[in-house]
């Protein structure tokens, strides 16, 4: 019976229930049980369904993967220590460097087998960034006042040290220039004058002036005798004359005389002391004259590149006026690189270490540098310090403010050959570390080491003693090499 007949079936006697009265009910009871287990032998069962096979199927699936991961659990160790041939000779012929090895893992499962080529330890241990500095700027300004003439120099030229930078106009200071020298002249002269003493000539010159002045004295006593003698017959005013007369002769022999002592005697000393000092007063003169003259002319007082130019053609400048610049010139040869060191690592920073210096702007340009000196405070606020970098092969390619990066290197001996591996490679406990090395035959030697620090960013730890540079090392983890133990290549 179809599923369409069985739904008119069940309705037929409910239309009937209607005709029939109470006898009805017992009836549809009974019939509409012989629909449902009708309706129940008509589904399908989930064997109907889907068939015998598809059942098969899926038991013989989940048998698949029980045997699988049996075997795997079985034969664990053999299938590492052979799963990974074929790395470990292209590892062995690559010579992975422990950079490389250490990227190559991201993708790698656990207990893989590589090999790395042992490589010397990394000399930047640390870096940090700062800015180029020039240690000394020169701040050109003007010594004397005076009206700019000429400026023959330009921003960004490279100048020498005494090129000429400004000139002032100075015929003021050349005039000044020449007074102060025959002012000196002068002063000299009168003092070797004195020091050379009073010439016979000019003695001799005193005496007969005293002669003269004694012969005048005479004449005038005898003019006043005779005039007091004729008192009587001639006029007073005659007298008085005469008398005034002999007086002037008095007078004049003294000075003469004193004059001729002064000559016999010679200079005095006070008098060679006052002709010194004027020589002195006209030698400071001329000192000044001569610098007002000389820096008239503003020359370069170091070689350098001019940084920056600050005057013009016609410009009055004042001279010794406090924050005038006319130029600023710097050596870009010597340069510095100012970088900032975090607290915790002040310990690893020492005033002479050597450093590699790069820039943002030429990238692929190394310089080299040593630590200059470290600052003197801490920055509480940023926990930092100033460490100054001279750069000792600055060029011109390096400028002023441009932002770099500075790597601390260790100061390394020649006889240091302490190497790098991965840490994964170390087996062992502490005191009884070992590794295991892959010799000239594809086979595992057992190996070992001293271990140094461990290098927390990249993984790596030191060994100190027990391999060389450019040994292979095995890495394989958890798994241990029989000594001698042959690692058999891809061909094998």
């Amino acid at each position: 019976m179809s599923r369409t007949s069985a739904r008119v079936a069940t309705a037929a006697p409910k239309r009937q229930d209607h005709a029939d009265g109470g006898n009805g009910a017992v009836r549809d009871e009974v019939e509409s049980r012989d629909v449902s287990d009708e309706l129940r032998s008509l589904q399908l069962s989930n064997r109907e369904r889907w068939g015998p096979s598809r059942s098969w199927i899926r038991r013989a699936f989940i048998l698949i993967i029980l045997a699988g991961l049996a075997a795997v659990i079985l034969h664990d160790k053999g299938q590492r220590a052979s799963a990974f041939l074929a790395q470990i000779t292209q590892n062995t012929k690559a010579g992975a460097t422990v950079k490389e090895f250490l990227t190559s893992l991201g993708g790698e499962a656990p207990g893989q087998i590589v090999t790395m080529r042992v490589e010397p330890r990394d000399r930047q241990f640390l870096s940090t960034t700062g800015f180029i500095k020039v240690p000394n700027l020169i701040h050109l300004s003007a010594e004397v006042p005076g009206t700019v003439v000429e400026v023959p120099i330009e921003e960004g030229m490279v100048v020498q040290m005494g090129d000429m930078c400004i000139r002032l106009e100075d015929a003021r200071y050349k005039a000044e220039l020449d007074q102060a020298k025959a002012a000196l002249d002068g002063s000299l002269a009168r003092l070797n004058e004195l020091k050379a003493g009073t010439p016979a000539a000019e003695i001799n010159q005193g005496r007969a002036k005293l002669d003269a002045a004694r012969s005048q004295r005479e004449s005038a006593e005898k003019t006043l005798d005779r005039e007091t003698r004729l008192i009587g017959t001639n006029a007073k005013a005659q007298h008085e004359r005469a008398q005034a007369s002999l007086e002037q002769a008095i007078a004049n022999e003294r000075l003469a005389a004193h004059a001729l002592e002064s000559l016999e005697q010679g200079t005095r000393p006070e008098q060679i002391e006052v002709g010194e000092a004027e020589v002195r007063r006209t030698e400071a003169a001329l000192v000044q004259a001569t610098y007002n003259y000389e820096h008239a002319k503003i020359l370069a007082p170091q070689a350098g590149t001019i940084l920056e130019r600050n005057v013009e053609l016609g410009q009055f400048v004042r001279g010794g006026a406090p924050g005038e610049s006319l130029f600023v010139i710097a050596d870009l040869t010597q340069l510095t690189a100012v970088v900032a060191v975090s607290e915790r690592d002040l310990s690893l920073v020492k005033t002479g270490q050597t450093c590699e210096i790069t820039t943002e702007a030429y990238p692929d340009r190394l310089f080299h540098g040593e630590v200059d000196r470290l600052g003197a405070v801490v920055n509480r606020q940023r926990g930092i310090m100033e460490v100054i970098v001279k750069i000792l092969d600055a060029d011109a390619t390096l400028l002023p403010d441009m932002n770099c990066s500075v790597s601390f290197l260790r100061n390394v001996d020649a006889e240091d050959e302490t190497v790098i591996v991965p840490r994964r490679s170390l087996a062992g406990t502490e005191g009884d570390f070992h590794v295991f090395v892959l010799d000239e035959n594809k086979r595992a030697r057992k190996r070992l080491v001293q271990v140094g620090n461990s290098i927390e960013n990249d993984g790596t730890v030191e060994v100190t003693e027990g391999l060389s540079e450019g040994e292979l090392v095995i890495i394989a983890d958890g798994v241990e090499f029989e000594e001698g133990q042959e690692v058999p290549t891809v061909s094998d």
